[in-house]
């Protein structure tokens, strides 16, 4: 979510300065849609992970964890403690998460 943050702050400031070096108006105008579309998407960004972050129902300590392969028991485990579910429970959302998040490494097992 900071990395989305960081682009929107990124394209205000290249407006900036798009709008302070600018000799051509018409460029300037291309300039200032081309970041238009960088913050929407930004935007749409913010809310894909806002909608990922309530449908698993995980805490940032908990999302941290869940992004890198070697903690994905602590993250079950941090989630169990903060909420009281079972471990199948636990496993699965932690598992959704790391799926839906591309984590690297991971791989759903089957039985």
């Amino acid at each position: 979510m900071q990395e989305t943050l960081d682009l929107m702050m990124a394209a205000i400031n290249l407006m900036s300065l798009a709008k302070a070096s600018s000799k051509d108006p018409r460029r300037f105008k291309e300039d200032v849609a081309n970041l238009c579309r960088m913050v929407e998407d930004g935007i749409w960004e913010i809310r894909r992970l806002t909608q990922l972050i309530n449908r698993h129902d995980l805490s940032e300590k908990e999302m941290e964890l869940a992004m890198d392969i070697k903690n994905k028991i602590p993250a079950i485990k941090e989630l169990r403690a903060r909420t009281g579910k079972d471990l199948n429970q636990a496993k699965d959302i932690i598992e959704d998460f790391m799926e839906d998040n591309n984590v690297p490494g991971f791989k759903r097992f089957t039985y």
